[in-house]
């Protein structure tokens, strides 16, 4: 049985990737902060699918401390992980701050599945055939990093800095693919559409106002949002593909900053920085 982890994974599309692999068998270990919405979802899918290889670890994925905790215990837990999706996301509407200081959109957006990603490495080396998706936005497009504010301390602007992050996820799929080339390991970035979910659940003012008229009239649903990361988990015929960007089941060529290396290098190295404490 294949086992797979997944990051936010008890709302919205990753509540609906982790059904769809619960139900071509998979087993499925949630990271999730509340324990009580884990246990939840988890025996929602259980009865829905009668796969009852579902788990969670609880933690908070603001704090890098504590996802250093949470990929340790997974490592331990689980020797051989044949898939990671990097699902969990924040998009506040006002500048906040996670544990460690970091603006929230590139602590929990980027920097906290970096380290994930980088402390199950060894665990994903073992399996057969392992995978590594990572859930962006087409918002990416309308990233444009500040070298000099990262962290939006001097000009923060919520779409801003949600793009900018999602920017750092496509990044962070062609570095892995460039890492892994030649290993067992592949690692994919996606959109999944303009899905209605709890993402904009800190929204306030007329930006609630706006997302709240319109998201039942054209956004997709959380089921038809998860799709494109189901099939890059488990479908056949993508073991040699990897640092590719997906919508709606099929490649997209990356247009623009997306393939700017040298920014990309750039943040690269600021994250490795950042990260190496807790490595």
């Amino acid at each position: 049985m294949k086992q797979a982890i997944i990051t936010g994974g008890t709302e919205g599309i990753g509540k609906a990737t982790v059904l769809g692999l619960a139900e071509r068998g998979w087993a499925i270990t949630l990271v999730a902060r509340n324990k009580e919405k884990a246990e939840k979802t988890l025996q929602e899918i259980s009865k829905q699918t009668g796969n009852s290889h579902l788990d969670f670890i609880q933690g908070d994925l603001s704090s890098l401390s504590e996802v250093g905790k949470i990929g340790q215990e997974l490592s331990s837990k689980y020797p051989v992980i044949d898939c990671l999706i990097n699902n969990a996301g924040v998009m506040p509407q006002q500048r906040k701050e996670s544990k460690d200081g970091h603006e929230l959109n590139l602590a929990v957006n980027h920097l906290s599945h970096v380290l994930l990603t980088k402390i199950l490495l060894p665990n994903l080396q073992k399996s057969t055939q392992a995978r590594i998706v990572i859930v962006s936005s087409k918002l990416h497009k309308n990233a444009k990093p500040d070298l000099e504010d990262l962290e939006k301390a001097k000009n923060f602007a919520w779409m801003g800095a949600y793009s900018d992050s999602k920017l750092y996820n496509v990044f962070f799929a062609q570095d892995l693919a460039e890492t892994l080339q030649g290993t067992n390991v592949t690692a994919n970035v996606l959109h999944p559409g303009v899905v209605n979910t709890e993402l904009v659940r800190d929204l306030n003012g007329p930006a609630k106002l706006i997302f709240g008229a319109f998201k039942n009239l054209f956004f997709i649903s959380p089921e038809k949002g998860a799709q494109t990361s189901i099939y890059l988990a488990d479908a056949p015929g993508l073991e040699n593909t990897s640092g590719k960007y997906f919508e709606d089941r099929k490649q997209v060529p990356l247009k623009g900053l997306a393939l700017d290396k040298n920014l990309r290098a750039e943040i690269r190295n600021r994250t490795d920085k950042i990260l190496a404490p807790f490595l």
